[in-house]
């Protein structure tokens, strides 16, 4: 079973007896790949590589550098000495010659065949390579997500029989914003977003440990309300991974 289907089920355990038919395995699947996608934005892995020489300063980068979001670390040439040989910043450059793809420029050295140059770069996860430590942060963001949606669609009042005016249907949309902030805020906790609180004395997340900015977007726009990690948990009846 494909990761992501795999990811899906444990929002159903989770958020069980939906009662909108429409809310089926694609759309938690959708919120798996909507969680992730936030997620990717804001964690990064690093890799290490080897590029061996052709006589040649343009060297092509390696299959594992994402051409649009990956961030050079380090260059070190020629690789292998006793004492690591890093190239300062001023040495190198990532040149795009717009016709072809992104490559690694030195500019003072060209390697030999017989050398090689051993680069260091930041890459975003693929979903099939999320740390497993990780997963709980996609699930619970996938359960915010996916209970955001059901709430909005109890707010719509223009869908169908869904409609603000029975009490059941304001019982059921109060609910479900409820449990997508908690979901929200075990899963921002695991990010290790800070919450801070607006003009108004809501709480919004407003960054990342790992560089990202901003909260996780949704059809509702619903605030997060930070509550720290274990009482979460709890507030949620257990759910984490």
């Amino acid at each position: 079973m494909a990761v992501t289907a795999t990811l899906a089920l444990d929002i159903e355990v989770r958020v069980p007896d939906v009662p909108i038919t429409s809310f089926d395995s694609t759309k938690r699947e959708s919120a798996i790949t909507e969680a992730f996608s936030w997620y990717s934005s804001r964690r990064e892995s690093t890799v290490i590589e080897d590029i061996v020489g052709s006589d040649v300063f343009d060297l092509a980068l390696p299959g594992t550098f994402d051409q649009e979001h990956s961030r050079m670390q380090t260059v070190e040439y020629p690789a292998g000495e006793r004492t690591p040989c890093y190239l300062p910043a001023s040495k190198w450059l990532i040149y795009d010659p717009g016709i072809s793809d992104k490559v690694l420029r030195l500019l003072d050295a060209t390697p030999t065949p017989f050398e090689t140059v051993r680069v260091t770069f930041t890459a975003p996860y693929s979903i099939a390579t999320l740390p497993v430590e990780d997963e709980f942060i996609i699930i619970n963001l996938g359960c915010s997500l996916y209970c955001e949606w059901i709430a909005a669609n109890y707010a719509d009042s223009n869908r169908g029989s869904l409609s603000l005016d029975s009490a059941e249907h304001v019982e059921q949309h109060s609910s479900y914003v409820n449990r997508a902030q908690r979901f929200r805020d075990i899963a921002y906790d695991g990010m290790g977003i800070e919450l801070a609180a607006g003009a108004d004395g809501r709480m919004r997340g407003h960054g990342s440990g790992s560089g990202g900015g901003g909260g996780l977007s949704s059809a509702t726009s619903i605030e997060s309300v930070t509550v720290p990690y274990r009482t979460a948990r709890a507030a949620a009846g257990g759910l984490t991974h």
